[in-house]
């Protein structure tokens, strides 16, 4: 899945770099910019399952995480400057700190029995933050006054920190021992980290020389190993938010 959505990218790339070079007329990128942004996931993160397994009882304890990542807005700046005439380099911080749902099922031995363990499941909501930051080559487009029109594309590194579940609290047992309850998660914090590439386009609509609002598309690509799963953590971003022209 990575390959493809890099193939996706350098091919995207390959559009924007002909665009540049075969345009006649240069546009005039502003000296600096600022960017300003509320950014969605148009497509809602994968959710990811990990496992655990504690010893109990001369037996083992096993329980299935699943943490659902969900959709939530990224807060994003951009900050760029003029390099020559139609083009300008630029960095990108997007951050993103929430708490997201998961749930722990596990199959817990019997301290009577051998071979006879019990089910219980627990729900709770656990830390997760995600720093991006990508770097861009910005191409403004000529247009009519008051509209930016910019292409960009470059490298991204991508920092995800999130608490992984390494232990489970049970409830008290009695007699005759053929339920259970999980009353709690014990977690970790985890960072993983990321090399990726993004492209993107954003549309200002500027009614001063240096104030204006804009729109922007953007694609990520890249993927964390969380457990023995690899995880997307880019994908389509949509936004919107304040232009700033120096």
């Amino acid at each position: 899945m990575a390959r493809n959505s890099f193939r996706a990218v350098w091919t995207l790339g390959l559009v924007l770099g002909s665009l540049v070079c075969v345009q006649p007329v240069a546009a005039q990128a502003p000296s600096g910019f600022l960017r300003i942004n509320g950014v969605y996931p148009v497509v809602a993160p994968a959710a990811f399952d990990t496992a655990l397994e504690i010893p109990l009882y001369d037996e083992t304890a096993a329980y299935d995480i699943r943490q659902e990542p969900g959709s939530t807005i990224f807060y994003d700046a951009t900050v760029g400057a003029r390099i020559r005439q139609g083009l300008a380099a630029a960095v990108s911080v997007s951050f993103l700190d929430t708490r997201n749902a998961a749930t722990a099922s596990g199959s817990i031995p019997s301290p009577l029995f051998f071979d006879s363990a019990r089910t219980a499941s627990f729900s709770a909501e656990l830390d997760r933050r995600q720093i991006d930051v990508h770097l861009q080559a910005v191409y403004y487009l000529p247009t009519p006054g008051g509209v930016d029109v910019a292409f960009s594309g470059g490298p991204s590194l991508l920092r995800v920190t999130r608490a992984s579940v390494s232990s489970v609290a049970l409830g008290a047992e009695s007699l005759p021992f053929r339920t259970i309850s999980i009353t709690g998660l014990g977690t970790t914090p985890v960072t993983e980290n990321a090399i990726g590439a993004n492209i993107g386009a954003d549309v200002a609509f500027m009614p001063t020389r240096v104030f204006g609002i804009g729109i922007f598309f953007r694609y990520v690509v890249g993927s964390i190993e969380a457990g023995s799963q690899e995880i997307d953590v880019g994908g389509l971003q949509a936004g919107a938010g304040l232009r700033f022209r120096f």
